[in-house]
C-alpha cells in the first residue's frame, strides 16, 4: 500500500468495524503501558483472506516527550502457527505411544546420566515411583554403570550411534532384586 494512502487514515478506513475496533484497542494498551506490545491477532480482509498476525505496537513521541502516535508493525504468522499446532499434534501422539509401550523407554541424559524423560513401565517395572526415578541416574539402576564411569560409557555409546547396536544390560529394581 503505497504511503499515500494510508497517512491520514485509521483502522477503520481499512478494516470492518469489529477488526478496526480491536485493533485500536491494542493501540490503547501500547500508549498505556508505554512500551512495546506484542500481539496475535486474527485479520479478516474485506476483499476475502484470513490471517494471524503477530504485531507489535509501540508509542511514538516527539522530542518533548509527546505522544504523537502508534508504530505497528505486523507479519504473517498464519502458517508458522499452523505449522506448531500440527507439531504438538504429532508429538501427543508420539508420547502416547511410548507411554503406552509394554517396555521401559528412557531418555537419558548423555553427560550425567540423569534420567531425562521416561514412560510408566520404565519406572514401575523397578518398583520405583515416577518422583523418585526423575531424581535417579542410570548408575542407580544398572549394574554395569558406577557414577564414576557414566561419562566414558555414555561417550562410548555416543560414538556408535550411527552403528545398530545390541547389548545386554542388568539392572537393579528397588527391592535390590536382579533382572
Amino acid at each position: 500500500v503505497p504511503e499515500s494512502d494510508i497517512i491520514g487514515k485509521t483502522d477503520y478506513d481499512f478494516f470492518p468495524p469489529d477488526i478496526a475496533a480491536t485493533l485500536q484497542q491494542k493501540d490503547k494498551e501500547a500508549i498505556i503501558s508505554g512500551k512495546p506490545c506484542i500481539n496475535e491477532e486474527w485479520v479478516q480482509f474485506p476483499q476475502g483472506g484470513r490471517i494471524l498476525l503477530e504485531t507489535c505496537k509501540t508509542p511514538m513521541y516527539d522530542r518533548q516527550g509527546n505522544l504523537i502516535g502508534v508504530v505497528g508493525i505486523a507479519r504473517d504468522i498464519t502458517q508458522s502457527r499452523q505449522l506448531q499446532f500440527e507439531l504438538n499434534d504429532r508429538s501427543k501422539i508420539y508420547s502416547a505411544i511410548v507411554e503406552q509401550a509394554a517396555d521401559a523407554i528412557l531418555l537419558v541424559d548423555g553427560t550425567t546420566g540423569q534420567f531425562i524423560e521416561f514412560n510408566t513401565a520404565a519406572h514401575q517395572s523397578l518398583g520405583y515411583s515416577r518422583d523418585a526415578f526423575s531424581r535417579m541416574t542410570i548408575a542407580d539402576v544398572d549394574v554395569n554403570f558406577s557414577p564414576e564411569n557414566i561419562p566414558e560409557m555414555l561417550q562410548q555409546l555416543s560414538r556408535n550411534h550411527q552403528q545398530q547396536q545390541s547389548f545386554e544390560t542388568r539392572l537393579r529394581k528397588k527391592n535390590g532384586e536382579i533382572v
